[in-house]
């Protein structure tokens, strides 16, 4: 019965209009998968954030730590930033 409470607190997940976050406890990795190839704003947000493109997850990951949760919580609110000065084509 543990085992099984271990196993499924493995891999923690969550989503938002963007991107979905999971947190792979087994690897200590954070992975951001995004629908399609992010922008180059957003490239650049991930990579001065830590965060590396993996062909082999189709990802972007680091390292869980507590510093990718802060990063990720970063990464959240410049989105949003970002999305109210360059709304997308498609809210036009």
């Amino acid at each position: 019965h543990l085992e099984e409470i271990e196993h499924s607190a493995d891999n923690r997940e969550e989503e938002n209009s963007e991107f979905r976050v999971e947190r792979d406890l087994a690897s200590n990795r954070m992975n951001l998968y995004f629908d399609g190839i992010p922008s180059d704003e957003i490239r650049i947000l991930l990579k001065r954030n830590g965060f590396r493109r993996s062909p082999y997850l189709g990802a972007w990951t680091r390292q869980l730590t507590s510093n990718a949760e802060a990063s990720l919580i970063k990464i959240k609110q410049k989105m949003t930033k970002m999305q109210k000065h360059f709304p997308s084509s498609k809210s036009r």
